[in-house]
């Protein structure tokens, strides 16, 4: 769950900055107004809250499956195959 949580907030803070300075590029003057300190807190949170929100089935389907070899694995367990093609793994 970590490394998705990880991956979808990368994905959306690069999508923020890239929105943030196409804004600012070519719409300097009205980008003044919302490109404040606490718009970019909020985003950051959002960010997060969004990550979290969408790794949550990963986190709720994964189980510790111990291998034949004495080892154990981390993965997936879906109840349902519908679910499964819903939200496949990151």
């Amino acid at each position: 769950m970590y490394e998705g949580v990880s991956v979808g907030v990368s994905v959306f803070t690069l999508v923020t900055i890239s929105m943030e300075r196409y804004f600012a590029i070519c719409r300097p003057l009205t980008s003044l107004r919302w490109q404040t300190r606490r718009h970019a807190c909020r985003t950051i949170c959002l960010a997060w809250v969004v990550s979290l929100i969408a790794m949550t089935p990963t986190a709720v389907y994964q189980r510790l499956l111990r291998m034949p070899t004495g080892g154990h694995k981390c993965a997936e367990i879906w109840d349902d195959l519908y679910l499964e093609k819903v939200c496949p793994p990151m």
